[in-house]
């Protein structure tokens, strides 16, 4: 049986701070000096949303040693690339290993896109009713949750859902949400796929996992044929190297790289 999750109720609100906040940020970097000129240069937030980004970006998204910020893959990804880029190596990482994301994937979002892809598919097989979502939540949400951190919950994932591009909400009153599928940053998704090999401590995985089973294959939830393009890039930029045993394709991590 799977376990039942506490409620979510805390995420990254300032999306536009944090991206500031990442450009900004050079190896070398000691923390203390890190956190002292995020605190200067984003004023334009509220301390408690300050130091809420702060704590985010600093846990989950900034490679340290000894205090200090290390040279890294995906900041070089981060500072090279273009805005899509960057979105998805902000909520690929953050959102890699986050239970209530995996689930809504694996039960809401997956489940109806196989639906939407088979010929002449229903008007509203994308469609993710209120229904769903109650049906979701009680499913994997504690017992005894309160009305307002259920709220919040559902809130929250749907709305990193829309952040990973496989969930569009309407703008009325009704905020009705439908899946899709997204085609990330080739880059973003090589990332992510070396890194799941590399915290995994897996050194290789057949291609075919990694483009309709692996993290980033859920999370952003690719077509077949978008993953495929996407793993050659990453191949090509040096995130994987690819062999072959009994004529079957794997793809290597190469930890160096990241």
């Amino acid at each position: 049986m799977t376990a039942f999750l506490s409620s979510w109720v805390r995420t990254l609100d300032q999306e536009d701070d944090a991206l500031s906040l990442l450009l900004d940020t050079r190896p070398g970097q000691s923390l203390t000096q890190w956190e002292h000129h995020a605190h200067e240069n984003l004023l334009q937030s509220s301390r408690a949303c300050r130091t809420s980004t702060l704590r985010i970006v600093r846990e989950c998204l900034l490679d340290l040693r000894d205090g200090l910020i290390q040279p890294s893959t995906w900041l070089r990804l981060f500072h090279e690339g273009n805005p899509l880029r960057r979105r998805n190596l902000l909520y690929g990482r953050l959102h890699a290993h986050q239970p209530w994301i995996l689930r809504a994937v694996d039960q809401l979002v997956l489940p109806r896109l196989r639906s939407v892809d088979e010929p002449l598919a229903p008007h509203d097989a994308d469609l993710v009713t209120p229904d769903a979502w109650d049906a979701f939540l009680a499913t994997n949400l504690l017992p005894k949750t309160g009305i307002p951190s259920t709220k919040k919950t559902r809130s929250i994932v749907r709305q990193n859902l829309a952040n990973l591009g496989i969930l569009t909400i309407s703008n009325d009153m009704s905020r009705q949400t439908r899946v899709r599928h997204s085609e990330p940053d080739p880059m973003a998704f090589g990332w992510l796929l070396a890194f799941e090999l590399t915290s995994s401590a897996r050194s290789e995985a057949p291609e075919s996992w990694a483009i309709a089973e692996s993290i980033p294959a859920r999370i952003f939830a690719t077509r077949p044929a978008y993953a495929t393009y996407c793993v050659e890039a990453a191949v090509g930029a040096g995130l994987l190297t690819r062999g072959f045993l009994a004529g079957s394709s794997r793809l290597h991590p190469v930890p160096e790289a990241l």
